[in-house]
């Protein structure tokens, strides 16, 4: 083999092994970049649905004298808009959760938001559900959702 034929040889070598490393790394790249696009799209609709969910739990106004002179805090009238526009927020950001959710989690999260959203028809007065106290519903919600982002963030 001449001398010529050696380089043109090994410079096509070079250039293979060159070309598939680039392919390689560029392709490792994408993937680790997916990885950490999922990731942060998992932190956000967990965090926005816990804090919407806490903002159904602890919204209040206003602080009234009760019985025995104990303060009450509660949800002035003109601020139940606010607390309606949180309902809404919960549910919104927990069907967002359940495109995130790992397996393990979706089935438990479906039953929360199944039961939020008679929770929230009674509230409103659009069934005709009785007994269902919508504050442990939400309560139970919030933690079946606290429980899977504990999962579910820590394994993306």
């Amino acid at each position: 083999m001449d001398a010529a034929l050696a380089g043109l040889l090994g410079t096509v070598v070079g250039a293979v092994a060159g070309l598939g490393g680039s392919l390689l790394t560029s392709g490792l790249n994408r993937s680790a970049e997916r990885q950490a696009w999922r990731r942060t799209k998992v932190e956000e609709s967990y965090t926005q649905c816990i804090r919407s969910l806490l903002q159904v739990l602890d919204m209040r106004s206003e602080l009234h004298l009760g019985d025995a002179g104990r303060l009450m805090a509660v949800l002035s009238l003109k601020d139940q808009p606010k607390y309606l526009a949180a309902m809404v927020d919960a549910r919104y950001w927990l069907s967002i959760v359940l495109m995130y959710a790992t397996a393990k989690s979706r089935d438990e999260l479906r039953r929360h938001e199944s039961a939020l959203a008679s929770a929230v028809d009674g509230f409103l007065g659009t069934s005709k559900q009785q007994g269902v106290d919508f504050q442990e519903v939400v309560r139970q919600t919030y933690q079946g959702v606290v429980d899977a982002a504990r999962r579910d963030v820590g394994s993306v």
